[in-house]
């Protein structure tokens, strides 16, 4: 695909670190993990975190990720992947997952958005959303739909956007009554927590 670059990445050394609790995951609490910051491990400035077991993504302010392998406790691999600190992390399937990053130009009130998909066995670093000019908002989120082929992306003051993840394209962008918290997938709609109530968005017709 046009635009795809290989990452700057490269195995980690093979260090185990306490990544995971056995304890907690012989209760039944695999999606839980306490990171231990050491240098030979995990890296410093963690800024997202996002698991999908038996993998877990993390993010670092240095615009790298590091995929930690929950079973054995290590670092296995490491990649550069933006140009500044990488804010959220999304899985869509065991080997690809979404990254994003929402830097302000100084001085601008301006705002240098990317999101890009990697694929942890290739390397590969794909741009999903990237204008070729800076925008007046921000981006506050993004949420992958169960399928993997639908991407929300939140944005602050400017209308949040439904993204087709197979041919990268937008398909609608959509207005929410008030400012929203926090939002999650459930079908083909969109559960919202809003500042004043909670509400549903059926994408339906979106597809």
């Amino acid at each position: 695909r046009d635009g795809d670059t290989p990452a700057v990445f490269s195995p980690a050394p093979s260090v185990k670190s306490p990544v995971v609790s056995r304890n907690l995951r012989n209760r039944g609490l695999s999606d839980r993990f306490f990171i231990q910051s050491k240098r030979d491990a995990i890296g410093a400035g963690v800024t997202a975190v996002c698991v999908r077991s038996p993998s877990a993504c993390i993010g670092l302010a240095s615009g790298i990720i590091q995929i930690v392998d929950l079973e054995e406790q290590r670092v296995k691999l490491e990649a550069k992947v933006l140009e500044s600190a990488v804010l959220g992390i999304r899985w869509i399937s065991r080997t690809t997952l979404l990254c994003y990053s929402s830097r302000e130009t100084p001085g601008t009130k301006c705002f240098v958005n990317r999101v890009v998909s990697f694929h942890c066995v290739s390397g590969t670093v794909t741009d999903v959303r990237k204008f070729s000019t800076d925008e007046r908002a921000q981006i506050r989120g993004i949420r992958c739909s169960d399928s993997g082929k639908y991407l929300v992306v939140l944005m602050k003051d400017k209308p949040s956007e439904l993204w087709d993840l197979v041919t990268y394209s937008i398909i609608r962008t959509f207005r929410f009554a008030s400012e929203v918290m926090s939002l999650e997938w459930s079908t083909m709609s969109l559960a919202i927590d809003s500042a004043d109530c909670g509400e549903d968005v059926n994408l339906n017709n979106a597809a």
